[in-house]
């Protein structure tokens, strides 16, 4: 976004003219000569009627009776910079400084951030902003001009701390609202990134460059609808923002209108043919519409182009899960963690690789690292959630899912592990609700196959097995409309289903699979020698028995229980 961080003409002026106020009044200085003291008098008083040229003669005479005449310099400072004279202007202000210590020390050096920030000499302006602020605060017009020098520098924070501090004047008011816009969203404060950003465009409905921003700072928050809203309207200014096409096409996927999505990271890409963010952003699109092999051609393309970032791996390993690759996902996602060793989606996508191949301890400690990079996101929390079920500890899993649920409510992913956790709890009227949710919400095949899982278990459990068997049914026809590879937990709820169709063949056909990718998964091999027994397979049954009996002992001892005809 740094091409809308651009200097553009600010009312330095009328910052100098709160300079001339303090000339009236008194300073204890001692001055040389009372002719020096008369002329530096007249010029103060010409400062005030704002006679510019006559206060330079008036402090030019004060100055040669007495060159270091510390009123005089800085007056002269002053009436040079309202006359544009800024050489000049500097100059005098470098007088004051040079004589410190002295009354108008930090007056000097705010009068000289000014100048250089007029002639756009950034780094000189933000440092002696800063020498004027350790000696105490500023006015608060003049932390406005501190903040945008700091923030031309590369200063964010120090930036941030003195937009907070300055005064909304009309002049600059739009643009201090948007600078804080842009500096908190690069801080990752997006929810005071909104308010400064909708106060900007209050203050100017028609600066695309704000509606950009505040169109992505809701895709932040996940306010999908607004966000379109904002873009749209920043587009219908200029259709040639390329962070507008961009924006849009993540509000449109998170909002499952991928084919749209597609149409948004295409025009972001005509702007910026070579940028990886569009073509990551593109390829993922492709992913979810199951053209994996353009999306291949996407991600690799942002490799080539930027081949030390994580984000093109990482939609790399959208396209290797949805394939079934998982050796070659987990290898990608652990080389996208060390290129991104502080970025919380690359350990997020690492534990869920580990989790996928039944890796779980380090799947625990991938989710937990992303936790503790970013607390406040989603996805690391889902994650858990769901390695915490596979490990029979439904209680923190619970605990994580709602976590999950209540950062991100709008995703049908969410709602339907938070159902699918509360029926692990027997909490079957509260599952059936979120199910309902997560039914209610724009959702994919996979989505709907779960959600329709998670609304049957509790169907049957509450006793209202007719509803619970057609429901299974409808999980089953979902579950076969994937376009992806079906992963070792979507075969496991399938397996479930079809025993509770009593479609024990199919179900021995599900558990299998999902135990070829995994094949330490316990509730998988033992649901799968409840199948095979109910399909007269005793041996088989047996086998899962035995494999069960290392890797979960009490689970085996419960199989053998149904063996033995004592369940």
């Amino acid at each position: 976004m740094k091409a809308y961080f651009k200097h553009s003409p600010a009312p330095v002026l009328l910052a100098l003219l709160f300079l001339c106020s303090a000339l009236c009044a008194p300073h204890a200085a001692a001055q040389k000569t009372q002719e020096a003291e008369r002329h530096a008098q007249r010029g103060a008083q010409e400062l005030q009627r704002k006679q510019w040229r006559r206060a330079v003669e008036n402090y030019r005479k004060a100055v040669a009776a007495d060159p270091r005449h510390v009123e005089a310099n800085y007056g002269l400072g002053v009436a040079y910079s309202n006359l544009k004279q800024w050489q000049d202007a500097l100059g005098s202000f470098s007088k004051v400084i040079e004589f410190r210590p002295n009354a108008r020390l930090k007056d000097a050096y705010v009068g000289s951030g000014l100048v250089f920030f007029e002639i756009q000499k950034f780094k000189e302006a933000a440092d002696v902003f800063g020498f004027a602020e350790q000696l105490g605060e500023l006015a608060p017009g003049q932390y406005y001009f501190a903040g945008k020098a700091y923030q031309q520098q590369g200063r964010p924070r120090e930036a941030l701390a003195a937009l907070r501090r300055a005064s909304p004047e009309p002049s600059y008011a739009h643009d201090l609202h948007f600078s804080l816009g842009l500096l908190l969203l690069q801080q990752g404060e997006n929810k005071e990134a909104v308010a400064a950003l909708e106060q900007a465009a209050r203050l100017n409905a028609q600066h695309a460059p704000t509606l950009m921003l505040l169109g992505n700072a809701y895709v932040t928050l996940d306010r999908n609808e607004e966000a379109l809203d904002a873009l749209r309207r920043s587009l219908s200014g200029d259709p040639n923002q390329f962070f507008s096409h961009y924006g849009a096409g993540y509000a449109l996927l998170n909002l499952n209108r991928v084919e749209e999505a597609v149409g948004s990271f295409t025009a972001a890409l005509r702007l910026q043919p070579q940028s990886p963010e569009a073509l990551v952003g593109l390829g993922t699109a492709q992913a979810r519409l199951n053209r994996f092999r353009e999306a291949q051609s996407s991600f690799e393309q942002a490799i080539r182009l930027k081949p030390d970032a994580a984000e093109p791996l990482l939609g790399m390993c959208l396209v290797y899960y949805s394939q079934g690759q998982y050796p070659v996902l987990l290898s990608t996602a652990q080389q996208a963690a060390r290129l991104a060793p502080r970025s919380a989606a690359a350990h997020t996508m690492l534990s869920a690789s580990y989790a996928t191949v039944g890796q779980m301890r380090e799947a625990v400690q991938s989710a937990r690292e992303a936790l503790r990079l970013e607390p406040q996101n989603y996805w690391p929390h889902h994650v858990l959630a769901f390695i915490h079920v596979r490990e029979d500890r439904p209680q923190e899993a619970l605990a994580e899912a709602r976590q999950a649920a209540s950062m991100r409510p709008n995703l049908p992913e969410t709602q339907n592990l938070l159902a699918y956790v509360l029926n692990q709890l027997n909490q079957h009227q509260e599952a059936l609700n979120a199910a309902q949710r997560a039914l209610q919400l724009k959702r994919e095949p996979a989505d709907e196959g779960w959600a329709q899982y998670n609304l049957a278990t509790s169907l049957d459990k509450l006793g209202r097995r007719d509803d619970a068997v057609a429901a299974f049914r409808q999980s089953l026809a979902a579950y076969n409309q994937v376009g992806r590879t079906l992963d070792p937990d979507d075969l496991y709820l399938m397996g479930n289903a079809y025993l509770q169709l009593e479609q024990d063949e199919q179900a021995v056909a599900a558990f299998r699979q999902a135990i070829r990718v995994r094949p330490n998964f316990s509730q998988s091999r033992y649901n799968l020698g409840v199948a095979y027994f109910a399909s007269g397979n005793r041996k088989g049954a047996m086998d899962e028995y035995n494999a069960l009996r290392r890797l979960d002992p009490e689970r085996a001892a419960r199989l053998l229980k149904v063996i033995n005809g004592r369940r």
